[in-house]
């Protein structure tokens, strides 16, 4: 479950969703950040230097990130460790979308972070839900196809794919 605001973060605590289950996307506020650490969610989609460094302040405990696409690449928190990328898809080139992440992925590596995991967000609910449904079917193969085909092309090994909705 992705978490974006507090009424969120009330059903992530109402419906006992396991706080490994769930990633926030980083607030503009300090607040939300130190309730999502209360709850024991760790892992964070940052899009900030600034959500980076409230992050860093905030964390008791080591907290794992997804750089957004504006998300400075480089950390000098132990305490903040990059696990993935992230980005939305607003357009419909899912496969575009993640050629790019897996691209931006090798300059991670450069600076010595492996990057195994990419998360696209986009689209409403509902075409996730049926995922017998062609549109989504054809989706998840263009984005294997397209992860996989750059991963070669830059000799590295291919991240797991995440893929949410975005509206309802």
């Amino acid at each position: 479950m992705t978490a974006c605001d507090d009424r969120d973060l009330d059903l992530v605590r109402f419906y006992g969703i396991r706080p490994r289950q769930v990633i926030v996307r980083c607030p503009a506020t300090t607040a939300m950040l130190r309730r999502a650490g209360e709850l024991g969610v760790s892992r964070f989609v940052v899009t900030t230097g600034t959500q980076l460094a409230r992050l860093a302040m905030c964390a008791g405990h080591t907290h794992y990130v997804y750089l957004d696409d504006d998300a400075p690449l480089m950390l000098g928190d132990p305490k903040v460790k990059v696990i993935g990328l992230h980005t939305r898809v607003d357009d419909q080139d899912w496969a575009g979308a993640a050629r790019k992440l897996v691209a931006r992925s090798v300059v991670l590596l450069a600076c010595g972070s492996m990057v195994r995991r990419i998360m696209l967000s986009g689209g409403p609910v509902a075409l996730w839900l049926d995922v017998n449904a062609d549109m989504a079917r054809r989706i998840v193969a263009d984005v294997d196809a397209a992860v996989r085909a750059e991963a070669d092309y830059w000799h590295v090994p291919a991240p797991a794919v995440s893929m949410a909705a975005l509206s309802s």
